[in-house]
């Protein structure tokens, strides 16, 4: 009975990784964007493209440890 057991395992093991392998070539892979260079986002107000978002530093931010944060300004 063990036996059995361990026959139907190793046979679902090994269906489970032919299925994957086989699988591999229907799936398309995923790439990130290759750039030399990193991307500028600018958030700005969709009716005001005057109000946009900057990253700065708040006047109580600690002077040993500045966090950026995102500031939004009129």
């Amino acid at each position: 009975m063990t036996i059995d057991r361990y026959t139907k395992i190793v046979l679902t093991v090994i269906a489970v990784s032919l299925a994957t392998i086989a699988l591999q070539h229907v799936i398309p892979s995923a790439f990130a964007q290759q750039s030399a260079r990193p991307v500028k986002v600018v958030i700005c107000d969709s009716e005001d493209t005057d109000r946009c978002a900057r990253v700065g530093f708040l006047n109580n931010d600690s002077a040993y440890r500045p966090t950026p944060r995102l500031l939004v300004g009129n």
